[in-house]
């Protein structure tokens, strides 16, 4: 704490990697095969590779004893003992594993992705996070990213660019895009009235994601053969605002 200021903030750089995309209790990702589990090694579906928080306080300058000296107390009452803060974290996205939904190995969805006429899975992903024009939505009310000149006229990704591997009893590659980075910012305005020595009144207004800037936290459509490809159908950020008031004894 100084001057009435209290930071906490810390940055995590980290990596994440293994032969298993994703675990949970019904072991639903397996292996492609038993004899080689090195197939399957690449990010696992936790690999953020940097997340920033910061937790802080600010008591304003004003009321009794302060910066501005309040010594009315109807007005150290009124206009002191206000303090604002924060909660903020920014965390870069995960990885999506490309599936074609094509058993050309076993029943273990071995068929993957494949590009084509020079697109690469940077390129997708650039395509797919951008939206150039908000104002251009489906019948459904998705937003369309930057996927035209890779899409059929029915909306499904044309073959030629990227699409599903078919060549039977091989196995195809994992392939593996980033979803864009989130951004989770909260702030608060807290109020401290001193009624008595034992009895103080609060009041607390807390508004989640003050800015109430919309951004996207997945990309469209990756199916290979879907005919909503590129489409995103939500966005986070809205702003909620909640108070409160209590007495504390």
């Amino acid at each position: 704490m100084s001057h009435g200021l209290s930071v906490n903030g810390n940055f995590t750089w980290s990596h994440s990697i293994g032969d298993l995309y994703s675990t949970n209790q019904t072991a639903q990702y397996q292996w492609w095969t038993q004899r080689n589990g090195n197939l399957n090694y690449g990010p696992t579906s936790i690999d953020h590779r940097f997340i920033f928080n910061a937790f802080w306080t600010y008591d304003l300058p004003m009321g009794k004893g302060k910066l501005l000296n309040l010594t009315n107390g109807i007005l150290d009452r009124a206009l002191g003992g206000w303090t604002i803060g924060g909660i903020e974290t920014i965390t870069t996205g995960g990885p999506n594993l490309l599936s074609s939904a094509r058993d050309t190995f076993n029943d273990r969805e071995a068929g993957g992705v494949q590009f084509g006429s020079g697109l690469t899975s940077q390129q997708l992903r650039n395509d797919l996070a951008a939206i150039p024009n908000k104002n251009v939505v489906t019948s459904s009310g998705n937003l369309i990213t930057n996927v035209g000149s890779i899409s059929l006229s029915n909306g499904a990704p044309n073959p030629a660019y990227y699409g599903p591997f078919t060549t039977p009893g091989l196995l195809g590659t994992n392939v593996y895009i980033y979803s864009p980075t989130s951004y989770t910012l909260n702030m608060s305005l807290n109020k401290m009235v001193r009624i008595r020595e034992r009895l103080n009144l609060g009041f607390r207004m807390e508004a989640l994601s003050f800015l109430n800037h919309p951004f996207f936290t997945s990309l469209g459509t990756l199916t290979t053969t879907s005919t909503s490809f590129g489409q995103i159908s939500s966005t986070t950020g809205t702003r909620s605002v909640l108070l409160r008031a209590y007495l504390s004894w």
